[in-house]
C-alpha cells in the first residue's frame, strides 16, 4: 500500500543481477533509516488492475525504480486493492535477504 504518498515506489528485475537488485533494497533501507527485511516478487501484469498503472520512473542508483500509481486517497479501497495484489498468482513468499535466510 503506497504510504504516506499516493504512488508505491518498486524496483524492476529487468537485466538486474540478484545483488543488484538487494543493493537496491539496502541502499532504501539506509537512505529512510528502516530495516530491510525483505521482498516480494510479483509480475508487473498482477499489478495492473483496476485503476493502477506502472510508470516507469528512474532514479539515481536504481535505473528500474518505477510507480505504482492510479492508487485511491481512500485507505480501504487501497487495502482492498492491495489484496488483490497479495493473491496474484505469481506473487512469491517473502524472500530475505541474502545475509538473513528465508522465511516464509
Amino acid at each position: 500500500m503506497p504510504h504516506p504518498h499516493q504512488d508505491l515506489s518498486v524496483t524492476r528485475h529487468r537485466e538486474t543481477t540478484e545483488a543488484e537488485i538487494w543493493q537496491v533494497g539496502d541502499d532504501v533501507a539506509t537512505q529512510t533509516g528502516k530495516t530491510l527485511y525483505g521482498r516480494f516478487d510479483i509480475q508487473a501484469k498482477d499489478c495492473q488492475i483496476e485503476s493502477l498503472t506502472i510508470k516507469a520512473k528512474p532514479v539515481e542508483n536504481n535505473h528500474n525504480h518505477a510507480d505504482i500509481t492510479g492508487w485511491s486517497s481512500s485507505k480501504p479501497e487501497q487495502k482492498a486493492l492491495a489484496l488483490k495484489i497479495a493473491a496474484a498468482p505469481s506473487i512469491t513468499k517473502r524472500i530475505s535477504p541474502p545475509n538473513q535466510g528465508n522465511s516464509t
